[in-house]
């Protein structure tokens, strides 16, 4: 399933033969244009008629002489991109002549409401600060597909299942005497004492069994499941996380992720320091070292995540 395919059910239009988009390309926004027509649902969408009906939106920039450019028109279900602080315009081609139980509420729709692992492994879901952290952390004790390892999978009654991993914090940059420190979600984020000098990172895809079922539904008949059904879930479900690193929640990371729903244990609590221009910035930074380099070595944990949660299956019954 693509993220298109994904994205024409959330926005109710799956009983549409033929739903389009463009992109915008010069604008710093990610602008995704949909188009489709309720008054004939089954008639082909062509280059000519969205043309036609891009008079409703602008796509101009100074001096305002020309229209911007846009990608091509293609299918909806060809659309596989980041919607990670996406803006997403509908157009019912058909205007007031469509069939209104065909159509959506028109206008824009902001996808800050979930997340997904390929929205957290890109490029600005971490800050500069982070990135040149995360580089420093690669140097004292290597990628986390070396210093991370998955302790536990849990699989909820309610079908979505929680990874446990742990990692090290990076101890060569700090003095030997130096108290590591971990925050606890369970006690108002409270600092604690962290001995074993590890972070624990939780990882919950959210309505696993669910997506499962869409991208695999004959896995009850092979009773198996291998990395690809694993990889096909973890591609376009809805994803939150957190990480007991004091960075995750008091540089403002915890904070952002709350905004897209993106936290396991949220916080409405905005950054006022971390959010300086040398350090953040106030466009939103979803990453501490650790759980970047987690995420965007993820594939590396493929196999045993998937072995791990056939076993979880198993135990449940399910498979």
């Amino acid at each position: 399933m693509t993220t298109g395919t994904k994205l024409k059910k959330d926005l109710g239009l799956e009983e549409l033969k033929y739903v389009s988009f463009v992109r915008i390309i010069n604008s710093p926004h990610r602008i995704i244009v949909i188009f489709y027509d309720s008054r004939r649902p089954t008639a082909p969408l062509t280059t000519s008629q969205v043309l036609r009906y891009s008079n409703q939106f602008s796509t101009r920039t100074d001096p305002f002489d020309k229209s911007g450019p846009l990608t091509p028109l293609l299918p909806i279900e060809y659309f596989n991109g980041v919607l990670h602080t996406a803006i997403v315009l509908t157009f019912d081609i058909s205007g007031r002549f469509g069939k209104k139980n065909n159509q959506v509420n028109e206008g824009v729709h902001h996808y800050y409401e979930w997340l997904t692992l390929q929205d957290l492994a890109a490029s600005d879901a971490t800050s500069a600060f982070t990135k040149r952290t995360r580089q420093q952390r690669n140097d004292a004790v290597k990628a986390e597909n070396r210093t991370a390892k998955i302790k536990e999978c849990i699989l909820d009654d309610d079908g979505s299942v929680t990874f446990k991993f742990k990692t090290t914090a990076t101890t060569p940059i700090y003095p030997k005497d130096n108290v590591f420190m971990r925050a606890n979600p369970n006690n108002n984020f409270a600092l604690e004492v962290n001995n074993e000098k590890v972070y624990n990172i939780d990882i919950k895809i959210l309505d696993f069994m669910k997506w499962l079922k869409e991208t695999r539904p004959d896995y009850e008949e092979t009773k198996k499941i291998s990395w690809r059904e694993v990889k096909d879930v973890l591609e376009i479900a809805y994803i939150q996380v957190y990480s007991d690193s004091p960075s995750f929640h008091f540089q403002g990371i915890n904070f952002w992720l709350s905004q897209l729903d993106g936290s396991l244990y949220p916080t409405d609590i905005e950054p006022k320091v971390w959010n300086a221009s040398h350090l953040h910035g106030d466009s939103g930074n979803f990453l501490s070292k650790d759980l970047a380099g987690l995420i965007k070595g993820f594939k590396f944990w493929y196999n045993p995540m998937a072995s791990m949660i056939q076993k979880r299956m198993k135990d449940k019954g399910l498979l």
